[in-house]
C-alpha cells in the first residue's frame, strides 16, 4: 500500500527494476552471447509483466481516487463559506427587520425628528448592506 499512498521519488524505485528486466529481455533476444539469466528470464516473465501492469493500474485507480477526494473536500468548503455567506445575510436582514417594527412599535414614542433620524439610520445600514454584496 505504501507504493501507492506515498508521494516521494522513492515510489519510482519499482522502475528501476523495469529497466533492468527490459534490459534482460533486450539481452536474452540478442543471441550473440551467451546468457546466464536468458532462462530464469523467460521464466518469470510470465509473473512479472501482470504483476508490474497491475501495480501501475492500482496506482492510477488510487492517484484518480485521491484526487477526487481532494476536489470534493475543497467543493464541500466552498459551499460551507457560501452557506456561512447566506445564514449571515439573512441574520443582518432579520435584525434589521426587527429594528424597523419596533420603531414602528414605539412611533407615537418619539419625536418627529428623533423618528426620521433612526429611519434615516436604518436606511443608511440598508444602503451600506447592499454595497458590500
Amino acid at each position: 500500500m505504501w507504493f501507492f499512498t506515498t508521494k516521494s521519488i522513492l515510489k519510482y524505485g519499482i522502475f528501476f527494476n523495469i529497466i533492468i528486466a527490459v534490459f534482460q529481455m533486450a539481452q536474452a533476444l540478442d543471441n550473440t552471447e551467451s546468457k546466464v539469466d536468458e532462462s530464469e528470464l523467460i521464466t518469470a516473465l510470465p509473473i512479472m509483466i501482470p504483476i508490474l501492469i497491475t501495480f501501475l493500474l492500482l496506482h492510477r485507480i488510487i492517484k484518480y481516487k485521491s484526487k477526487n477526494d481532494i476536489l470534493n473536500e475543497e467543493i464541500e468548503q466552498e459551499i460551507q463559506k457560501a452557506l456561512t455567506a447566506i445564514n449571515a445575510m439573512e441574520e443582518n436582514e432579520n435584525s434589521i427587520v426587527a429594528e424597523l417594527i419596533s420603531l414602528r412599535e414605539n412611533q407615537s414614542k418619539l419625536s418627529k425628528a428623533a423618528y426620521q433620524q433612526e429611519l434615516l439610520r436604518i436606511k443608511g445600514a440598508i444602503e451600506r448592506k447592499i454595497a458590500t454584496e
